[in-house]
């Protein structure tokens, strides 16, 4: 790409950010950041600082990237905002967290930021394209500290599962479509080949495909001694029937956990250069409510209520 094609490309950039810093409707702003954007963003191949101290290469690929690219430089809570502030205040102390999946890496990356020193994120992406831009974010900010990234699925057992790669999202075929086949494996089975004890903090974003990952860690809740502190999940309703999700609230609830529903910001219709506020109701208030959303981060819990709240 010649010199002038790039100045033009970054020049949209910084045109782009501009208008989306202005309070437009929700709309017209996804306009700009997709047709608008594919065309006028000729070269996004870049190292970017963003706003949380974080370098990330920028990727045009999905939404992530593009709010990364869009955002990112003057919000540093520009994804699920309540969600990461969340887990920064879950993982203060903690020794071992796994974070899956890795898609570019932002997750897995702002969650070690947040940890003490000798600590580790385990993250998978079985996604090859993916796993190459997270490596690359993750190899970008090795002074976070140490990060593992597996090439693997996150399924209820270990084998071979068939992964679809679309433009939004990434997710496990489970109609017997065509897609990229990847090696899979449980929490369980990989928390006994690495001999990790206990997780801390266990988070899941695997676009539908909770429910099998939370199976593959029957062996982890059953023992009071390996149980995570804190599990966050995400739940799709347009694509998770009430059985299946009624399946996971009881097998958490009969391990003792609590659930919380977490009300975050995910339209990103109020980003601001402050920390948000951790807001959180109880999983039986929130459920109706927030059923006609695409999807929303449930919270688990092992604590006591008080200290919830």
């Amino acid at each position: 790409m010649s010199l002038f094609r790039k100045i033009l490309s970054e020049a949209s950039v910084v045109k782009i950010r501009f208008i989306l810093s202005l309070p437009i409707p929700r709309r017209l702003r996804n306009f700009i950041m997709w047709p608008v954007a594919s065309r006028a963003v000729l070269d996004n191949e870049k190292e970017r600082k963003l706003a949380n101290g974080l370098t990330l290469h920028t990727y045009l690929g999905d939404h992530l990237g593009r709010t990364a690219l869009f955002y990112g430089h003057r919000v540093p809570y520009f994804w699920e905002p309540v969600t990461v502030r969340l887990v920064e205040t879950l993982v203060e102390n903690a020794r071992e967290v796994l974070v899956a999946g890795a898609h570019i890496g932002l997750v897995a990356l702002t969650t070690r930021v947040a940890m003490p020193k000798k600590s580790r994120v385990h993250t998978f992406e079985p996604i090859p394209e993916l796993f190459e831009i997270a490596k690359k974010n993750i190899a970008l900010n090795e002074d976070v500290g140490e990060i593992v990234i597996n090439k693997e699925a996150l399924a209820d057992s270990e084998g071979v599962v068939t992964m679809v790669s679309e433009t939004l999202r990434s997710h496990v075929a489970t109609d017997g479509g065509a897609g990229i086949e990847s090696k899979s494996t449980t929490i369980d089975a990989y928390a006994h080949k690495h001999k990790i004890k206990r997780f801390d903090l266990v988070l899941l974003d695997l676009e539908g495909y909770e429910p099998q990952a939370l199976r593959g860690m029957e062996k982890t809740l059953a023992k009071e001694s390996s149980r995570p502190k804190d599990i966050i999940f995400e739940v799709t309703p347009r694509e998770l029937d009430l059985a299946t999700y009624a399946e996971m609230r009881d097998m958490l609830t009969q391990a003792g956990y609590t659930l919380y529903i977490i009300r975050d910001d995910y339209l990103m219709q109020h980003l601001t250069h402050e920390a948000p506020q951790i807001h959180l109701v109880a999983e039986s208030e929130g459920r109706e409510d927030l059923a006609r959303t695409r999807y929303y981060n449930v919270y688990a819990t092992l604590r006591h209520p008080a200290e919830v709240a």
